[in-house]
């Protein structure tokens, strides 16, 4: 999916995901488009992984706009990215958890 596509285009890209990994910035809470990816993501019921960039857990979960089903979701900083990978890697060729 390209920046700027189509609302179908964004539909059609959840439809096909397993997982929604959603970089959240400051800028990005005043995102309308990004709470959209992020509830489109909730009723299919894939898991979320929230990546903090900018601000801190307990900032993200003070935010009054960040949905109660985020804050029980696995929510990680930029820099820990690695770990994600790792398991998402063991995931998706079925090795150790």
């Amino acid at each position: 999916m390209d920046i700027g596509d189509s609302n179908e285009a964004l539909r059609e890209a959840l439809d096909g995901s397993d997982e929604l990994l959603v970089l959240v910035t400051p800028w990005a809470l005043d995102r309308p488009w990004v709470w959209v990816e992020i509830g489109g993501a909730w009723l299919r019921r894939i898991p979320i992984i929230v990546v903090l960039h900018g601000l801190g857990r307990q900032e993200f979960m003070a935010q009054p706009a960040t949905p109660a089903f985020l804050k029980t979701r696995d929510i990680i900083r930029l820099n820990d990215i690695e770990q994600y990978f790792e398991q998402l890697q063991r995931r998706a060729t079925g090795g150790p958890k």
